[in-house]
């Protein structure tokens, strides 16, 4: 299991979705994006008028669409041994399932590593033939 939590930062596994992308979204997400639990607090509207806190309405489950989970389709992937060859045989919307340590980080991560290697220095963990889930707004 991943472990990945809410918005990718740690506990249980709350991945919804991970679709094999055509084109980018951001620079760090090629080519697998990750649709972690996050659609509610994105799409969530309210006022504050200062008379007390926000009354939020429950959204309906009916406004969600039905989604079939067909496992049996998917291809495993173990991150461990996975081969760039391997990584070019993936298809759009191919589902995968993903086993292994996948490493985190957002923009202060990436910036703190461009960092480190303009100074020179060693980055604190080995990126030879590792997974980095950018942890970003989604």
């Amino acid at each position: 299991a991943l472990g990945i939590g809410a918005q990718g930062l740690g506990g249980l596994t709350t991945v919804l979705d991970v679709k094999v992308l055509d084109y980018p979204t951001h620079a760090a997400n090629l080519p697998i994006a990750m649709v972690p639990n996050c659609a509610a607090t994105r799409h969530v509207h309210f006022h504050l008028d200062g008379s007390g806190p926000a009354k939020l309405e429950p959204p309906s489950l009916e406004d969600w669409p039905k989604l079939t989970y067909a496992p049996s389709n998917a291809r495993r992937v173990d991150l461990a041994t996975v081969t760039r060859e391997e990584v070019a045989n993936w298809k759009t919307g191919e589902v995968l399932l993903l086993n292994g340590k996948l490493l985190t980080g957002r923009d202060a991560a990436h910036k703190r590593m461009t960092d480190m290697l303009n100074r020179g220095e060693k980055l604190p963990v080995d990126f030879t033939n590792r997974f980095i889930y950018y942890v970003g707004p989604v």
